[in-house]
């Protein structure tokens, strides 16, 4: 007995291994495995050179075991198997149009063969003849319905092509030949979500679950589907079920919390973003959301806690710092919250915001030309910062000090032209000076750059009613405005007073009334309602609602027009005597 004939039994089993080993589909499950050339196990010098390639290919000498392939075939030309072995070969030593030309005739050899067709599509791809390898996947199909790997090699050659009614045709049928595989259903839904088909998705997701409730991804991208559609608490609803299923799954966690931060709902996302704690005690990130979490609480001094173990941990420095001053801030505890504001580097990006904030605690003291000195000095490291810019002209506002903030803002637009918020600062500006004709420019230059701006909507919509001017069109800013924030008070106020203008009494009264449900503590719109109850001679309502205009104080307000609601008041109630 020769060598090669007693090292057939061992080369045989060499080549089962092999088979499973060649394969370089991506993703799936793998396709039939040839069988084995009967003739192969009697030729023994194809066995020998087929055994010297794995030898070869094994050691890392692609030349070499190419060699040995090409002599196998030339032993035995007419298996099949070795020839997807040579066109296997041939594709990794990048001889592709000679891999493709041994592949088709692997596939002449042995036209059900699988993984042959298989090869000879990946290869068909490569040569840009996508043509013939969807023929190729349709017939892998054809012998293998369930077939997933070639299923989804030819939907997504469908997909660019958008051809989508064959894609799910596809899928369908592939869905249906693996009933107890989740896989077909879950790339089902998502080529609907690709669809935009939201509904049709989570059914196919659902059904992916109801064959596996264990499937973790596949509720991963379900709530991620809803969440897309800003569907919430469906979203919500998905990930609680995960998490009912598994408590520590992190991803789910955090999506969830930060959805209900989303929805403001602060207490139930805390003791999830907790839980992430617990289980990353050393994570910054983490702490720094439980910190702010508190902060939105209230919690001030478990918000303030986090914030300074961060600090010691030299962990989101800047962040830390700055929100630990805002919990100082909102603590009562100002000094030492200026102090941890002025720790912040001009270079930071939160420099700007940590100025406002030391300009509002100083002004919130009474010390309001401080304030200004605080952001005139950070401008001078900052001159083109625009938040510094808007915050310095509303100070000069406040301090009646009109002319320096439409020349401030103005000057700002010099070097940005199209900035929206510096032109409705300039509008406010122009206003606070009495030029109302400026202030409907610059309102007007806003939503030209942002047509759907609800506040330069809404501020132009009323100081055309306040000016009793172009009222319809005042009427239509407003509803613009509403669109986009419908249960806005403020805003409500503006429509109810454009139809005060426009003599709607009755509508002015209803939106107003409206308009103080949802702000019940803003001196103007209880002085509109009182005009409006005026005008309709509910005068004792009136009077009470004047007086509690009166009781609170407004910065809108100048002291001409708080003379004149008192003079009003005055004269309701001599005529009441």
């Amino acid at each position: 007995m020769t060598l090669v004939t007693r090292l057939i039994p061992m080369l045989l089993g060499m080549l089962l291994v092999w088979s499973g080993c060649t394969s370089s589909f991506k993703g799936g499950q793998a396709a039939g495995v040839l069988p084995l050339d009967p003739d192969l196990q009697l030729t023994s010098k194809a066995a020998y050179h087929t055994l010297m390639s794995f030898l070869m290919s094994r050691d890392g000498k692609k030349g070499d075991a190419l060699e040995h392939l090409r002599k196998a075939v030339e032993a035995d030309p007419d298996s099949p198997y070795l020839r997807f072995l040579l066109a296997h070969q041939l594709a990794q030593n990048g001889s592709v149009e000679e891999a493709l030309s041994e592949a088709n005739k692997a596939v002449s050899l042995a036209p059900e063969d699988l993984r042959g067709l298989m090869l000879l599509s990946e290869l068909q791809l490569s040569r840009g003849m996508t043509e013939e390898a969807m023929g190729n996947y349709r017939r892998i199909l054809q012998i293998d319905p369930g077939n997933l790997e070639a299923a989804i090699r030819l939907v997504n050659l469908l997909r660019e092509k958008k051809l989508y009614g064959q894609a799910v045709e596809v899928l369908e049928k592939t869905a249906t030949a693996r009933p107890k595989d989740p896989l077909g259903a879950y790339y089902m839904a998502k080529l609907q979500e690709e669809m935009k088909d939201v509904e049709a998705a989570a059914h196919w997701f659902r059904k992916a679950l109801a064959i596996n409730p264990g499937f973790t991804t596949a509720y991963l991208e379900l709530a991620a589907l809803y969440e897309a559609a800003k569907r919430w608490e469906e979203a919500c609803a998905v990930y609680r079920e995960l998490l009912d299923l598994e408590p520590g799954n992190q991803r789910a966690l955090a999506r969830l919390g930060q959805l209900l931060i989303m929805q403001d709902r602060f207490q139930e996302a805390t003791g999830l973003f907790e839980r992430l704690k617990q289980m990353h005690p050393a994570s910054g990130e983490i702490r720094l959301k439980v910190g702010l979490l508190y902060l939105e609480l209230k919690r001030y001094e478990e918000a303030i806690k986090e914030f300074q173990e961060n600090l010691a941990q030299g962990i989101k420095v800047e962040q830390s710092r700055f929100y630990l001053g805002v919990a100082l801030e909102e603590a009562g505890q100002t000094s030492r919250a200026m102090e941890e504001f002025r720790r912040i580097p001009n270079t930071s990006e939160l420099y700007p915001e940590a100025v406002v904030h030391m300009a509002g605690i100083l002004e919130k003291k009474g010390n309001l030309e401080e304030a200004i000195d605080e952001v005139q000095k950070a401008r001078q490291a900052a001159p083109a910062e625009e938040l510094l810019v808007r915050y310095l002209a509303r100070l000069y506002n406040k301090a009646r000090r009109f002319q320096e903030a439409v020349e401030l803002v103005k000057k700002a637009l010099e070097e940005d032209p199209n900035n929206a918020k510096l032109h409705f600062a300039l509008g406010v500006a122009y206003d606070k000076a009495g030029d109302s004709a400026s202030t409907i420019r610059q309102m007007e230059e806003v939503i030209r750059i942002e047509p759907d701006n609800a506040d330069a909507l809404n501020y132009l919509g009323y100081t055309l009613a306040v000016k009793g001017i172009r009222l319809e069109e005042a009427e239509q800013y407003i509803r613009r405005a509403l669109q986009k924030r419908p249960n806005d008070g403020y805003i409500i106020d503006s429509l109810g007073w454009v139809f005060f203008q426009q003599g709607k009494l009755e509508q002015a009264i209803k939106e107003l009334e409206r308009a103080v449900e949802l702000v019940p503590a803003d001196p103007i719109i209880l002085e509109h309602l009182g005009d409006a109850l005026l005008k309709k001679g509910e005068f004792h309502r009136a009077i009470e609602l004047y007086k509690k205009s009166l009781e609170l104080d407004s910065e809108e307000r100048t002291e001409a027009q708080k003379e004149m609601l008192k003079r009003k008041l005055q004269e309701l109630l001599e005529r009441q005597k």
